[in-house]
């Protein structure tokens, strides 16, 4: 049986691809109840994904936002590069080196974007805590840099640890400053295509002092499947996006 997230994924994989799906070919196809199939369908309409009809469910007549599909990182990683760095060097300006013994505390989140980060505040003297194996490999060797990587249940497909283990063990931090990524920014919900890393951005949010996201102009009127925060609950938004710096300079930097 496929988790909840994987489930939706695949619903609305098969809505794009044949404009709509019955209940009992996605209960054979997932190997799960048709009630269960039901409530993933009950859902994902009211988040706006597709329209319930008798016996399953179709395609919305014009799709806005734009579904996300998750890429893994190796498929990312070619991506918006220049983007990426215009991104992650904002983001540099606003880590700090150590001052009179203040240590910035600062969790950086998985994702291409985030691991651009590096080249601009690897000399600075600071702690880091991560969930991601790709950020933790950057700074695991440089002695000026204490790193903390986050353990519980790994993700293959993003390289990150997630689960009530991460979760717990990111309360025990006093972060200062986050960097998370997101998949998809629509309104004002910031989105994820996976629950259980949404689960783990949501304690980040509740934890540290500043939270910052980093979404470059591809993340904008796109919607992943599961929003974990609302703009209001971060501190700004960091993109290459001028129009929406220019429209909301409150929440995009």
């Amino acid at each position: 049986m496929k988790l909840k997230d994987e489930r939706h994924q695949y619903i609305l994989d098969q809505i794009e691809q044949k404009r709509i799906a019955r209940v009992l070919d996605l209960s054979k196809d997932l190997n799960v109840a048709e009630m269960t199939i039901r409530r993933d369908l009950k859902e994902l309409e009211s988040q706006g994904y597709l329209q319930r009809i008798h016996g399953g469910a179709k395609a919305l007549s014009s799709p806005n936002p734009t579904i996300y599909k998750e890429q893994s990182r190796q498929d990312k990683k070619a991506m918006n590069t220049a983007a990426k760095k215009i991104i992650a060097q904002k983001c540099s300006t606003l880590i700090h080196d150590v001052v009179d013994d203040n240590e910035e505390v600062v969790f950086i989140g998985s994702g291409t974007t985030n691991e651009a980060i590096f080249d601009y505040i690897k000399e600075k003297r600071l702690t880091i805590v991560t969930n991601s194996m790709d950020i933790f490999m950057q700074y695991k060797g440089l002695a000026h840099i204490d790193t903390y990587l986050v353990g519980g249940r790994y993700r293959e497909k993003t390289g990150t640890f997630v689960g009530q283990y991460a979760e717990n063990m990111i309360r025990q931090f006093e972060i200062t400053k986050a960097f998370i990524g997101a998949n998809g920014i629509v309104n004002q919900e910031i989105t994820t295509a996976n629950e259980a890393e949404g689960a783990c951005h949501q304690v980040v949010i509740e934890t540290a002092e500043q939270v910052y996201i980093n979404a470059d102009r591809t993340k904008f009127d796109v919607k992943a499947l599961f929003t974990f925060a609302t703009l209001n609950q971060v501190t700004a938004v960091i993109t290459d996006d001028v129009a929406k710096i220019e429209q909301n300079p409150m929440f995009f930097i």
